[in-house]
Parts: C-alpha cells; structure tokens; sequence
C-alpha cells in the first residue's frame, strides 16, 4: 500500500526539481554525442526532379544518336541541336523521333533546367564506388561515381544521385529496388560523361556531355545528354512506365485496332506495328507488302492480344511499293513507296 511520507527539505518540489533537471541535460549531452558519432545520412528529398516536356523521351542528345544492332526504345527519341540519327534500323522506336525540330529544343531547355535543379541539390557525401550499398531516399553527392556489383535502393521517395565527375558501372553491375523504391523516381546528374555496362540500370541520367551504353544494357528510365551524343548496342530503354511517350502516328480510332509503320525519312526500309493497345479482345493483323517492279507480294500475319502492340521485321522496300495494314480485314494503314526514293513517312 502507498503511504505519503512527510515532506523533507530535499524532497521539497522547487529543490528537488534540480536533480531531475540535471539528469535530463545528462541525456542530452549524450544524446548529442551519439548523433555526432553517428554516419552521415542523406537529406531527404522533398521533391521530385521535373523533366517537363524532356519526361517524354527515352533518349534525347544534343549531338546525335548512333546505335547497333536491335535496340528497342520505348518513348520518344530526339537530339538537337545536331540531328543526326544512325542505326534505326535495325533498332526500333516506339514512339516519336525529333531530329532537331522545336520539340526536340524544348526538351533539350526543360532538361537544362532539370539538370541545374539537381545539380544544385546536397546531401550525404557518397562514393566513388556504390556498388554494395543499400540506401534510403535522398540526395547523394560524389564525384566521380562507380557502380561495381549490385547498389539496393530501399524505400520509396526520391533518390537523386550527383556526379561532379563522370558515372560509371561496370560489366555485370546492376540497380535494384526494395520495399517500394521506384525506377521513376531516381536521377542521376553527371557533370561529364555517363558509360553503363549493366545489365541492368534503373533512373533517368542527365549528363552534361555523352552517354554511352554497353552490349545488351536494359534501362529502366531515360538516357538524357545535354551536350554530348547518346551511342547505343543492343540495348532497351524503357520509359515507357515513367511517362515516355510511346505514340506512334494517329492512330485510326482510340478504341479500335490501329496500326502505323516505322521508317527512318530516306532509307528504303519498313516494319509494320499491330497496334491493339485501345481494345480488349484479340485481333488477326495481316501486313501486305506488293513491290511493282517484281509484282512480289508478301504477307505477315499475328494475332495480337487486347492491350498488347507487336513489332515486324523490317522489310527492304527499294523501288515503287504498296504496304498495307489490316485488322480483322479491314485496312487501318497504307502506304505507297514511289521508286524515285520517296519513303514516307518521315519523323
């Protein structure tokens, strides 16, 4: 049973409030201590880093694209103010191509100012080798950054990583997620050159100069280069998840089967895309490609499943030539290839 006991000279509350106040400063000073002691952690990143009109590309650069070998590009692809395009195909863009147009130079200003926003962003001082680390959302800055092994993002929020230097990772090196971290949401800015060997990198790269991709690379995000060119080899670069734009030509109607072809402007090259993304039942598409001079004729069929798009081989069209799309036998898309050289269509 509790029993008060009289009051004493010390137990008085104005004295013995002293004692309890010196323990707590106690614990506050050693509180102090162990945080000091402690490994910096990076500041969080309240924001994310806005890509504006530039979010829509997979790859955009400023001093041309050059690529070998079946490279996918899913989003646009642009560069300007240089609009030079090599290698497609035998890659394949699903999307649009801007080859030093005003899309392609407003994309280049928004990245700018992306790039700068980042650039100017601190935290936790990383590097030069991320390869074996596991980090929460935040800014980390470097100079030099390497990725050698495996680097495990771990949480959702915004990852920015900054590179007074260059961006390397080595072959077999690769970016994974845990616990909700999200492709869409990481940035690399790099003040030099960007050179990723995967196989696997996640996050939108925004150098200052180039970026270049090794053998069989697959990226999760945007390969952005300010000033530089963007050098590809078999590669994928898939924004689509990240707001790339995907679009082709317009399509005939947004709830039935379309279909559009790919052709770089100039060269007598073509594949056909079965488009079936706007319906929810599967479709037989058929290409049809009949060349004058020959009276050759030549036909593609697959059946595409509702929601799903699916990509032909590209097919020489050198000389006077008709290519058809159909659907369920009607036709979506046609074409004709004058011999003079006229190979519409043209990004």
């Amino acid at each position: 049973m509790f029993r008060p006991q009289p009051a004493t000279a010390d137990s008085s509350p104005v004295r013995g409030a002293r004692p309890r106040a010196l323990a707590h400063l106690a614990t506050l000073v050693v509180g102090a201590v162990l945080v000091a002691l402690l490994p910096t952690v990076a500041q969080a990143a309240t924001h994310t880093v806005d890509l504006n009109t530039a979010r829509k590309f997979a790859i955009l650069a400023g001093q041309g694209v050059t690529n070998v070998g079946p490279t996918v590009i899913n989003g646009r692809l642009g560069t300007h103010p240089n609009g030079a395009v090599t290698g497609f195909p035998p890659g394949i863009v699903h999307g649009e191509v801007h080859r030093a147009d005003a899309v392609a130079l407003q994309a280049q200003s928004d990245l700018t100012a992306a790039y700068t926003d980042a650039a100017g962003r601190t935290g936790a001082s990383v590097g030069p080798q991320l390869g074996g680390l596991t980090l929460t959302s935040g800014v980390y800055n470097g100079g030099a950054l390497n990725i050698t092994g495996k680097l495990t993002l771990d949480g959702p929020g915004v990852y920015v990583f900054t590179a007074s230097s260059s961006l390397v990772t080595a072959t077999g090196s690769r970016v994974s997620f845990i616990n909700g971290a999200d492709p869409c949401d990481v940035f690399w800015q790099v003040t030099s050159d960007a050179t990723l060997n995967g196989p696997k990198f996640v996050g939108t790269v925004m150098a200052l100069t180039s970026i270049t991709v090794g053998d069989g690379v697959h990226v999760d995000g945007r390969l952005l280069a300010r000033n530089g060119d963007v050098t590809l080899i078999n590669d994928v670069v898939d924004a689509s998840a990240c707001g790339g734009d995907t679009s082709g030509p317009p399509s005939n109607s947004p709830e039935q089967p379309a279909g559009h072809f790919l052709g770089p402007c100039g060269e007598p090259f073509y594949a056909a895309v079965f488009d079936n993304r706007h319906s929810t039942v599967s479709m037989r598409f058929t290409f049809k490609f009949v060349k004058f001079s020959t009276h050759r004729v030549a036909h593609i069929a697959r059946t595409v499943d509702g929601g799903a798009r699916h990509t032909t081989a590209y097919h020489h069209v050198l000389g006077g030539s008709i290519m058809t799309i159909s659907a369920g036998g009607n036709v979506v898309k046609r074409i004709r290839s004058a011999p003079g050289g006229n190979y519409p269509p043209c990004p």
